[in-house]
């Protein structure tokens, strides 16, 4: 049985002081869908002990019961793929949320996600840089690649979607929960949508959104492995339909 009507998947690396700024905003935007939450941060193999005092400051300002905010660490390592995983084992709830902890994600699109779901018949809403109204504010070099890698993977893949790399997503937990992933870095966005699209033939709407820059810190994403695990995705897309591929 589910517990919570939504929750929302965090992937965190070494972010507390995005996190501190990013949780009030969140909650305040959940809680005006409903007080059935799960807010789940997933940190490095080791845990921050500051969030356990700002989890506590945030349920007495809030008024949220003690299981409302989680934090899970990832395994067995401390890569993007490790984190999906291990967040996605604790989903305990009929829809899923995954943002970004670095400020780059606004939670006010969630809103947006919640609106569109009950009004349409959609099985995966995604914030969209690349539809009209989307916006990205990343560098020059790591746009022209995601634009680059989106096309192409669209085209190959013939997936009806123009943002395919966007983490920021709403999901049916069941469906999310049902496919086997085995991306390692941020492949595993792709991977996700690729095999949620052949399982299901899942009914995808995109909704314009502008991507931020990171508020504090420097990016985890790494030039060099974020190419590197997008050769290796499309190394695999050719076996993609094989069964054991889920």
């Amino acid at each position: 049985m589910q517990n919570y009507k939504l929750s929302v998947l965090v992937p965190a690396y070494k972010e507390y002081e995005n996190i501190k700024l990013l949780l009030p905003k969140l909650i305040l935007t959940l809680k005006k869908y409903s007080r059935n939450f799960e807010i789940i941060i997933v940190e490095n193999l080791v845990t921050d002990p500051r969030y356990q005092s700002l989890i506590k400051k945030n349920n007495k300002k809030f008024f949220l019961k003690k299981n409302n905010i989680k934090i899970i660490n990832r395994k067995p390592s401390d890569s993007y793929g490790d984190a999906i995983r291990s967040g996605i084992e604790h989903l305990n709830s009929e829809h899923t949320v995954i943002m970004d902890a670095d400020g780059s994600h606004d939670p006010i699109y969630i809103n947006q996600f919640i609106q569109k779901y009950t009004t349409g018949n959609y099985d995966l809403i995604i914030a969209s840089r690349y539809v009209k109204g989307g916006y990205s504010n990343n560098s020059l070099i790591l746009k022209a690649l995601s634009i680059i890698l989106n096309k192409f993977f669209s085209l190959t893949l013939k997936l009806n979607c123009k943002d395919i790399s966007n983490s920021f997503r709403f999901y049916k937990t069941n469906q999310l929960k049902s496919i086997k992933l085995i991306g390692e870095n941020f492949d595993i966005v792709e991977e996700i949508l690729i095999k949620l699209t052949i399982k299901y033939q899942v009914k995808i709407l995109e909704i314009p959104f502008s991507f931020n820059k990171r508020l504090h810190g420097k990016s985890k994403r790494k030039l060099l492995s974020f190419m590197f695990s997008y050769l290796k995705l499309l190394i695999h897309a050719k076996n993609i339909k094989s069964k054991n591929f889920f």
